[in-house]
């Protein structure tokens, strides 16, 4: 049998198949038992169907059922307002594909976002059924005021607020890593970052860090940067940290841009890691170069793309109603860049 050329119709199934269109239409959507038809002559109309090379009519069906299957990703273009996390995108995508859903993604400026027609025409061109949105830190209001008055079904990726959001539980990160710490024997732990960012896992993972340390009875030791440092000016930074005389014996760092540092500052003063001190930094996978296995806090990345997708479709599925946002835990891992510490601190 000749493949038709040009789009498929149902028509068509049906004159091959020498069968009516509400039986065809019946099985091609799989609704076997409203065809009527015997499981051989389903097999036969399914079989005629993949040799003419039959696909739904994404526009017919969305008319039919008043969903596109179908969602957008909206990017901010401001530099560091959007996630850095290749497992996100994946795990995102990977459970849209596993559901039949499509993504549309774009990177938009300010004015676009902010302009009262453009989302709805962005929803209307896309034809998309709800946003995920990457706009971690400091996204406009009027821009948020308009996916709310405009009724726009919506959850945020990376974003910590209290409904349609998906994001890692920082403060619960700090606190394993700390928690870790502690349970080694360390009580000298200092908190380290060197930037200064606008995204609430800053505040957050310090948060973390205080409350557990509090909780142990030791006094907190926040070293922080007031801006977002140089890699030139990150290791003078941790030479300085290390020199004092009441120097800590484990740094949890904010990032791995803060414990490499305090990794070759320490060489250079002839220690070792972790016998010496100990490291511990997040990320979104175990952090390693150079033969460098550091302990790390995952970030978790992936799982917070496959919670965003169920929270939207959660919201869709009840006619736009809130969900309460998730907050995805750590994990820890072990890496090689904590010990105990040393029962005397040999200082230099």
């Amino acid at each position: 049998m000749a493949r038709v050329s040009g789009r498929v119709t149902i028509a068509q199934i049906a004159r091959a198949a020498r069968a009516a269109q509400s039986t065809v239409s019946c099985v091609l959507n799989g609704k076997f038992k409203e065809s009527g038809a015997s499981a051989e002559r389903i097999a036969q109309i399914q079989a005629i169907a993949r040799r003419l090379n039959y696909r739904p009519s994404a526009a017919a069906r969305a008319m039919r059922t008043g969903r596109c299957d179908a969602i957008g990703l909206v990017l901010s273009t401001r530099p560091g307002r959007i996630s850095p996390f290749l497992d996100l995108w994946l795990g995102l995508m990977d459970d849209l594909h596993a559901r039949g859903l499509s993504l549309t993604v774009a990177r938009l400026p300010d004015d676009e976002l902010t302009d009262d027609a453009a989302l709805p025409r962005l929803m209307r061109e896309w034809a998309v059924d709800g946003l995920l949105i990457d706009y971690v830190a400091d996204a406009p209001p009027h821009f948020i005021d308009l996916l709310r008055d405009q009724h726009i079904p919506t959850v945020w990726l990376n974003h910590r607020q209290d409904f349609d959001a998906a994001f890692p539980d920082d403060h619960h990160g700090a606190r394993l890593a700390t928690e870790h710490l502690i349970a080694l024997g360390h009580r000298r732990i200092a908190w380290h970052s060197d930037n200064a960012g606008p995204h609430y896992s800053h505040g957050e993972r310090l948060a973390g860090y205080t409350v557990a340390m509090t909780a142990a009875g030791l006094t907190p030791r926040a070293h922080l940067g007031d801006h977002w440092a140089s890699p030139a000016e990150r290791l003078p930074v941790a030479r300085r940290l290390l020199k004092s005389d009441d120097r800590p014996t484990a740094v949890l760092c904010y990032g791995a841009q803060d414990a490499l540092p305090l990794y070759v500052a320490a060489l250079e003063r002839g220690w070792r890691v972790p016998r010496d001190l100990s490291l511990i930094t997040f990320h979104r996978e175990p952090f390693g170069t150079h033969g460098i296995d550091l302990t790390t806090a995952i970030i978790p990345a992936a799982a917070m793309g496959r919670a965003a997708v169920d929270l939207l479709l959660a919201k869709l599925a009840e006619a736009g109603q809130a969900q309460t946002a998730m907050a995805l835990p750590y994990t820890l891992h072990a890496g090689a860049t904590c010990a105990p510490p040393l029962a005397t601190v040999v200082r230099s």
